[in-house]
């Protein structure tokens, strides 16, 4: 019972958070990476930078979306969390390949973590400041994909402005 109390709130809280986003007065000054149903990045620094920014909102913390997952990544699927990693920033690398003509190639993510969370507000320590994720893409039908980490590797990385200041969990 207590797991589906929880879903309720969550949904109810994200729900809320999309509906201030998308109401016309705010489209144009919200904080929260729109969603994309095409992948048509010709760098993979931009498809990272897409998935880093979704994460960065909490999409990838509570899900997301399937036509996601297909445009831009190479996984069945993703997994649900019941924590997430809280980050104060982060920083996206320059994109980097094994040779010039490559169709694979590696983005590098450092963020500079703050704490670990959950819907219940709940903060606890990191043992380390600092967290870096190696993505390997892959091109994939003329998409760059992401193929590695694999989906049940992603710990999501909610950015705390991004998300805290629009979602009250007082």
């Amino acid at each position: 019972m207590r797991r589906y109390i929880f879903y309720f709130i969550f949904i109810s809280s994200v729900s809320a958070v999309i509906n201030h986003a998308s109401s016309k007065e705010n489209i144009e000054k919200s904080p929260y990476r729109k969603i994309e149903f095409k992948n048509q990045y010709q760098d993979p620094q931009d498809v990272v930078r897409y998935f880093c920014e979704r994460d960065a909102s909490g999409f990838v913390w509570s899900g997301l979306l399937g036509i996601e997952i297909q445009e831009f990544t190479n996984w069945p699927r993703a997994l649900g969390h019941s924590e997430f990693y809280i980050a104060k920033s982060y920083k996206i690398q320059p994109t980097t390949y094994p040779n010039k003509n490559s169709e694979t190639a590696f983005v590098k993510v450092i963020y500079n973590l703050l704490a670990i969370g959950n819907a219940n507000n709940t903060r606890l320590p990191v043992n380390e400041n600092k967290k870096i994720i190696n993505y390997k893409l892959k091109k994939l039908n003329g998409k760059w994909k992401i193929i590695s980490p694999a989906f049940y590797e992603i710990y999501p990385i909610v950015v705390e402005s991004k998300f805290f200041n629009s979602v009250s969990f007082k």
